[in-house]
């Protein structure tokens, strides 16, 4: 047959099948004779990717072929160079390579601090008043209680009163402070016996309600029915009464 056909003119033959198999036999007739032998399917390549190569090649060898048909379920394809521009287009031009964001150093999005070692001005108007505070308790010696030290004797020790003078505070605490925190300690308490209350309720609530579903369910499988003890609730628990507001007394300077 093969060769019936190629007497009669053929020259290029077409394997539409699956494999290659009739390809290389079409070879083997026709060897040494001007031919021209196209699979449109190869066993270790992809189907499509086969028939577009085979068709490739018909087109390449300049057999006529309408290749409409290959689009046609795809609908019209709109032309790029027709669809609108954008506002915002950012260009793939590889601009931006080897430059992440954020960036390793930090810096390069923003200034760092400057480095400073000088003192808050309110830390460094709070230790004056404490030091004048304390060097107040402690009286200055007058002319007539100086002592002349020889200059071989040792130094004295600093007197250890110094520090607990002025450790020791001398201004007693405001009434007013301690008025505040005794009320928002009562209001604490009064909130606390409140939940107390409520909870016990709740529990003696739920008894009653358990004692009640145990009686019907006695009713219904036909015994007599319990006698139901309802528990008594407790009484409230009462808010603890404020205490007084003892104001402590101040305390004089330790003398020197």
């Amino acid at each position: 047959m093969v060769e019936s056909m190629y007497e009669s003119g053929a020259r290029t033959f077409v394997e539409v099948g699956p494999s290659s198999v009739l390809t290389g036999l079409v070879g083997n007739i026709l060897d040494g004779r001007d031919h021209r032998v196209i699979p449109l399917d190869k066993k270790n390549k992809g189907g499509l990717s086969a028939l577009h190569n085979g068709l490739g090649q018909l087109v390449a060898a300049g057999v006529e072929m309408d290749l409409d048909g290959l689009w046609r379920d795809y609908g019209d394809i709109p032309n790029p160079a027709d669809a609108p521009v954008p506002k915002l287009a950012i260009p793939i031009n590889s601009a931006n390579y080897d430059k992440p964001y954020p960036p390793h150093d930090l810096n390069e999005l923003a200034e760092a601090n400057p480095v400073t070692t000088s003192i808050p001005s309110t830390i460094s108007s709070v230790v004056p008043q404490q030091a004048s505070g304390a060097l107040a308790s402690v009286a200055a010696p007058t002319p007539a209680e100086e002592l002349t030290v020889p200059s071989s004797a040792p130094a004295p020790a600093p007197a250890a009163p110094v520090l607990a003078a002025q450790m020791t505070p001398s201004v007693a605490p405001d009434s007013a402070v301690l008025s505040a925190y005794q009320s928002a300690q009562h209001q604490t308490a009064v909130a606390h016996t409140a939940y107390l209350n409520s909870m016990a309720q709740a529990h003696s609530a739920f008894l009653n309600a358990a004692q009640h579903g145990i009686a019907v369910l006695g009713q219904l499988a036909g015994g007599t029915a319990p006698a139901i003890a309802v528990a008594a609730t407790g009484p409230a628990i009462a808010a603890p009464a404020p205490a007084p507001v003892a104001v402590a007394p101040a305390l004089p300077p330790i003398p020197i």
